[in-house]
């Protein structure tokens, strides 16, 4: 029976969108879970990036995710 409830740093979660071994089995781990980052303002572009794209995974997958945040940065500037 897998764990209910874990806690860890955002880059292991992060670590599922990287060409990394194993990382579609951490895609899969995630996508029936519930994942909280916070201080979601506080990363740099790279990490922002990263975190977009796992959003966009998750989403495909309909697991919910919340964002903790004290302050709100700026929009990316494309």
């Amino acid at each position: 029976m897998p764990a209910p409830l874990s806690v860890g740093t955002v880059d292991q979660p992060l670590s599922a969108v990287l060409p990394l071994n194993f990382n579609a089995l951490r895609l899969f781990g995630l996508s029936d879970k519930v994942l909280v980052v916070n201080e979601a303002h506080a990363y740099g572009p790279w990490m922002h990036q990263l975190l977009i794209r796992l959003l966009e995974w998750l989403g495909a997958f309909g697991a919910p995710v919340v964002l903790l945040s004290a302050t709100l940065s700026s929009p990316p500037h494309h």
